[in-house]
């Protein structure tokens, strides 16, 4: 076979994968991979355990994966759960699972209506969050929307504009999660901000409101400044 020639790989059963370029990988059982990967597509729809980099145009999971290594793909959907050791690369990213990373994310469209774990930085352009997630480093978006369903936490977020938006839930679900129905952060800086349900050290943006039910020590802002008479600001201030 020559170097531009690839093959599909389809998984029923166990099986292994070795490094190399391929067309369209699918996992269907239980897959074990060793050596770097280069394919069209990647489906796992059972357990794929891979050691090694991962290059892909699409990566579909409704399974469970675990990739030792760094993963660049177009686009990749998880569905069940996934967990990669490295940092991620992506331009679309939709996680309606779980998604555990121990590295970086450099993403374009994001959109998480399950959970993402990150130990690094989280950079996109379009940050939309229906789910929760932890981030340990640094937000960075152009955009971000945040409904709060349960609990989501990140170190520092740098925006261009951020709406937060204070979800109501059913009784029985309130009196059970409403401690854990917040964002806690301990900086937001950017031009346009608007926050519900939010615990933050210092706030810093042009235009602030601070919406509903948020506790925040320090807003600074340049232009304009509203508050919920439900919400606690210790210290404001205008700043040139």
């Amino acid at each position: 076979m020559s170097e531009n020639e690839r093959y599909n790989v389809v998984i029923n059963g166990a099986g292994q994968i070795a490094g190399g370029n391929y067309s369209n990988v699918e996992i269907n059982g239980a897959g074990n991979g060793n050596g770097n990967i280069n394919c069209t597509t990647l489906e796992c729809n059972g357990v794929i355990n891979h050691q090694g980099d991962v290059h892909a145009q699409s990566i579909e999971i409704n399974g469970t994966a675990n990739f030792n290594g760094f993963v660049k793909t177009d686009s990749i959907e998880v569905n069940g759960t996934c967990s990669i050791s490295n940092d991620l690369n992506t331009d679309n990213f939709e996680i309606n699972g779980t998604l555990n990373i121990l590295g970086n994310v450099d993403a374009n469209n994001v959109e998480i209506n399950g959970f993402v774990s990150t130990k690094g930085d989280f950079s996109a352009d379009n940050f939309e969050v229906k789910g929760s997630f932890n981030i340990d480093g640094l937000l960075n978006a152009e955009n971000i929307s945040i409904k709060v369903f349960r609990k989501c936490s990140v170190r520092e977020i740098g925006c261009t504009s951020i709406y937060v938006k204070g979800v109501k839930i059913p009784l029985l679900s309130n009196l059970i999660r409403s401690f854990d129905s917040r964002l806690d952060v301990n900086s937001i800086e950017g031009d346009v901000i608007h926050l519900e349900n939010t615990t933050c050290k210092i706030v810093r943006g042009r235009n602030i409101e601070i919406g509903p039910n948020c506790e925040i020590e320090i807003v600074e802002y340049t232009d304009s400044l509203a508050i919920d008479p439900s919400s606690v600001v210790n210290t404001q201030s205008k700043v040139s």
